[in-house]
């Protein structure tokens, strides 16, 4: 659909992408994604080594996996609908190695994993998961690795079969768990 390789400062806005590949931005820093509408695709948005970049207002459906970011500290993850991403090894947000990240006000809704992430190795890898409603998942939210450390705040969980999942002893009792129901 999309593919940007060492491009910084774009504005992908107010396009609909149907029946692509995915959505790709490697090596990308500061680029702003807005208002897209995607559906039928394998990777919604893709995102390697491209830091800070600002993903708002999208509407993704149908696709294995939402919004995957590796390796991207600083995104702002804001607004944006996030529906049947249902492939088993998918998920409607996945988070690796990309910490001081902002996921907020989203809704995910039906997929195989609402948000995964990674356990932080230190405190600049965390992320504020904040004000999202993640409903009729399969799991909520899942954490992996030995650590722990995100700061989950104000979520909404509505009929996920489950609503925490971890693989690794330690790595949900770590985070920051406030007024969230």
């Amino acid at each position: 659909g999309l593919r940007l390789w060492m491009a910084r400062g774009n504005r992908i806005e107010g396009n609909t992408f149907e029946r692509v590949r995915d959505l790709t931005f490697a090596n990308s820093p500061d680029n702003r994604i807005a208002g897209n509408r995607l559906r039928d695709g394998r990777y919604g948005m893709h995102f390697v080594f491209s830091p800070r970049a600002r993903v708002e207002r999208n509407d993704l459906a149908r696709t294995s996996t939402g919004i995957v970011v590796l390796y991207s500290p600083g995104l702002v993850v804001r607004g944006n609908r996030v529906v049947d991403a249902r492939e088993a090894g998918g998920g409607g947000l996945a988070f690796k190695e990309s910490g001081e990240a902002l996921v907020e006000d989203n809704e995910i809704v039906h997929c195989s994993v609402g948000l995964s992430a990674n356990a932080p190795l230190n405190e600049d890898l965390t992320l504020t998961v904040r004000g999202n409603r993640f409903a009729h998942n399969t799991v909520g939210l899942w954490f992996y690795g030995e650590q722990g450390g995100h700061r989950i705040v104000d979520n909404r969980f509505q009929w996920n079969l489950t609503t925490v999942a971890v693989s690794g002893t330690g790595t949900a009792s770590a985070n920051v768990w406030l007024g969230n129901h």
